[in-house]
C-alpha cells in the first residue's frame, strides 16, 4: 500500500495519509496543508477502486469498515457515489449506488 495518495481537486490537491489496512483495503485520512487531519474525511482503496468520503457526508469510520465487509461478501459497497473519472468515486447522497 502507498503511504500517500494525492487526488486532484478543482482548486487544489488533496493529500490522504495511510492510517490503517483492513481486509485488503487501505484506509486513508485527509491531511490539510496546515498539517492537521480533516475530521471524518476518508479515502479507501483496494488498488482497483478509490472511494473518497468527504467530511460533510458524516460517515463514521466504522460505517466504512462495514461497507468494506459488504463489498468483500457481495461485491457492492451499498453507498451512493459520483464517479470522477477512471476508478475514483466520491460518496454523495445524490450519487448512484456502488
Amino acid at each position: 500500500m502507498k503511504r500517500l495518495i494525492k487526488i486532484e481537486d478543482t482548486l487544489n490537491e488533496r493529500k490522504y495519509i495511510l492510517k490503517n489496512e483492513y481486509e485488503g483495503f487501505g484506509i486513508y485520512q485527509e491531511k490539510c496543508s496546515s498539517g492537521y487531519f480533516v475530521h471524518q474525511s476518508w479515502l479507501f482503496t483496494d488498488e482497483k477502486n478509490i472511494i473518497v468520503c468527504e467530511s460533510y457526508n458524516n460517515k463514521l469510520y466504522e460505517e466504512l469498515l462495514d461497507a468494506i465487509d459488504l463489498y468483500n461478501q457481495k461485491g457492492l459497497f451499498n453507498l451512493k457515489a459520483i464517479k470522477k473519472g477512471g476508478n475514483v468515486y466520491f460518496i454523495h447522497p445524490s450519487g448512484k449506488p456502488i
